[in-house]
This record gives C-alpha cells, structure tokens and sequence, in this order.
C-alpha cells in the first residue's frame, strides 16, 4: 500500500488550486517561476490567481514552452520586481533578441555577470 499519491489516483478536490486541472498547472508553474526568481535574487510580488488570470487571459497557456513561437513570462524593465506592472508575454523569439541586444542572460558580459552573481550573494546572505 501507499498513499493516494504513490498510488496514482487524482484527486482534484484536495487540489490547493482548484478543482481546475489547467489552474492546478498553472499553480505549481508560479511556484516553479517564484523559486527561480528567488534563487535568481528578484522579489517576486505576484499570487498564484494572478499568475493564473494572466495566463488565462485569451489561452495564452496554450502556447506556454520553451520552443521560440511559445510564449514567456518576461519583465519590462530587468531592475523592477516581478509584478504585475513589470511583466509581458511575449514570444520566446522575441526575449531572446531582447536579452541578447541588452546583453542580459546567457548573452550577458562579464560585468553583467560579475553584478548578477554579487546580487545572488546579497540575496543568500539575507537568509
């Protein structure tokens, strides 16, 4: 024997979510997007129902990935907190020749990487 869970068997009702199978993913991708961003070193001001309204707003989850015609989750401006008036989806196409005209991310430049990393640690001293 096992739990409910080992066993495989869903059960929607006990879901902190909903009993919405789309609202339970889109639940646990804010967790997943919250951690990264703390792990990152950025505040995180969104809740779960606004994460989940924005991505419900015309089926934009549909397209939600990691392919460049799917779609993201990006800030407007890198050095604001994530929330709601900081965030955009847009197409994964389209962040990347963002980041890589700003040189931020995998595109960033030493400096910029010297400056995240130090913010990384400012972030882990405060715990």
């Amino acid at each position: 024997m096992g739990t409910r869970r080992q066993l495989g068997i869903i059960d929607p009702e006990s879901w902190k979510s909903g009993q919405d199978p789309v609202d339970h993913k889109l639940y646990y991708d804010c967790q997943r997007a919250r951690a990264q961003a703390w792990f990152r070193g950025e505040e995180w001001l969104i809740t779960e129902r606004e994460y989940i309204d924005l991505w419900r707003k015309d089926d934009q989850y549909l397209l939600k990935g990691r392919q460049n015609h799917c779609l993201c989750m990006t800030r407007q401006d890198p050095e604001l907190p994530w929330s709601l008036d900081n965030v955009q989806i847009i197409s994964r196409k389209e962040h990347l020749t963002v980041c890589a005209r700003e040189g931020r991310g995998k595109f960033a430049t030493g400096l910029e990487r010297k400056r995240i990393r130090q913010r990384l640690q400012n972030a882990r001293l405060k715990l």
